[in-house]
């Protein structure tokens, strides 16, 4: 599924270097002063700067004042930054909701929730559909409802739920 970016940075070369400086940081994911990934070796604290000796970026932290300052690099370390910025929008990004497009309009991916009941056991069905064509691939089966819902939310609105138990007494 694809990710909103939690970190931006934008390089500009400069002569035989790179300028470059954080665009983007969602403070609520990469909290200033407290974010440490040590597996990534990024870490919030002072101000925006990369230590080529220890590999380790350093994110917007404690100076607010010295966020937008303008830091240089080699096009080695671009290339290291770059993919530390990768990596963490891989780990931390938050999850985009899916849209279908047709013809330059959106259309929204909708589910229907049908609780049935095979030999004494119930199931929730979980149907997609974009417009009023089901998506047979993209179903979804599982014994409680939360765990159907929780599968649909993640790319879907849900459009209804039929009890089809209550049908069958």
């Amino acid at each position: 599924m694809e990710r909103e970016s939690v970190l931006k940075i934008e390089f500009k070369p400069v002569w035989d270097k790179w300028a470059w400086k954080i665009t983007k940081q969602n403070e609520e994911i990469l909290r200033r002063n407290e974010f440490i990934d040590k597996e990534l070796n990024v870490e919030s604290f002072r101000s925006p700067e990369f230590y080529t000796i220890q590999d380790k970026l350093f994110i917007r932290g404690s100076s607010k004042k010295e966020d937008e300052d303008i830091q240089f690099c080699t096009s080695e370390e671009k290339e290291l930054i770059e993919e530390k910025v990768r990596a963490i929008n891989e780990k931390y990004g938050i999850k985009k909701r899916w849209r279908a497009e047709k013809s330059g309009k959106q259309l929204i991916k909708y589910a229907e929730i049908h609780k049935i009941k095979i030999e004494n056991e119930i199931r929730y069905i979980a149907k997609m559909y974009i417009e009023r064509e089901e998506i047979e691939d993209e179903s979804f089966s599982s014994p409680t409802f939360e765990e159907t819902a929780k599968h649909v939310l993640k790319d879907c609105v849900i459009s209804s739920y039929v009890d089809m138990t209550e049908m069958e007494e």
